[in-house]
């Protein structure tokens, strides 16, 4: 099953109340097989924002002057042992 949402009309004011219903929808779909696609507007969003989204998810893809990059959040702790999380896509 695959699944799409988008974050791009969010508003400050309605943050902490996302990240709540993201953390309940992330407990609940954890171990189903489902492929979900998260968009966000990354200029609406504060560094530490973007550091909280990054985390919540799997993977993340970003692009900055033409140049894409995958962050993968879900083997933080490979990067704790050495092996880089942030690769080029």
């Amino acid at each position: 099953m695959r699944g799409a949402g988008s974050a791009f009309r969010l508003e400050r004011k309605d943050w902490e109340s996302f990240c709540e219903y993201e953390n309940q929808l992330n407990d609940l779909i954890m171990m189903q097989p489902l492929t979900m696609l998260c968009s966000h507007s990354v200029p609406a969003r504060s560094l530490t924002e973007l550091l909280y989204i990054a985390s919540q998810h799997h993977s993340s893809i970003t692009t900055h002057d033409g140049q894409s990059a995958v962050i993968d959040s879900h083997s933080a702790n490979r990067e704790r042992r050495g092996e880089g999380s942030l690769r080029p896509s």
